[in-house]
């Protein structure tokens, strides 16, 4: 997201998953970053900035230019956290909630939401290593 483009920075870790080759991820660093964000094309308004990334190992046997590829890019990290779903939140107006699972069933607990990623969201206060919490806040009855 164009939220994050100021986290990318050259030397960061990145992973790469070739569309053509599922299973196999490929690991490199960011080599540069494109000085201006663009659309992603006449008739996606997304704007992107382009990345280029040096893989560590390269197969020429299998990879061609202009495959298509999904890349994940290190932001950052965070040491001894709690991280859960954002289909397991829910956040109402008394602030945001998760189902714990106790003896006498799914319990709604209040946390205190940290950092996030496109998929998940570190819990810094309301939980506990170890507690099993539902993975969907609405299926859990």
């Amino acid at each position: 997201p164009e939220v994050d483009l100021a986290k990318v920075k050259i030397g960061q870790p990145a992973s790469v998953v070739i569309d053509a080759l599922p299973g196999q991820t490929y690991q490199g660093k960011v080599k540069s970053i494109a000085r201006l964000v663009r659309a992603k094309a006449w008739d996606v308004p997304n704007k992107i900035l382009d990345v280029e990334i040096a893989l560590d190992n390269i197969d020429a046997n299998i990879m061609r230019p202009a495959m298509s590829l999904k890349a994940k890019l290190e932001t950052a990290t965070i040491d001894n956290a709690i991280a859960v779903p954002f289909s397991a939140i829910y956040v109402s107006l008394n602030g945001s909630l998760v189902k714990v699972k106790t003896q006498e069933g799914w319990k709604e607990r209040t946390v205190k939401l940290g950092e996030s990623n496109t998929t998940e969201v570190v819990i810094t206060e309301g939980l506990n290593p170890g507690e099993r919490i539902a993975a969907d806040f609405a299926k859990a009855k």
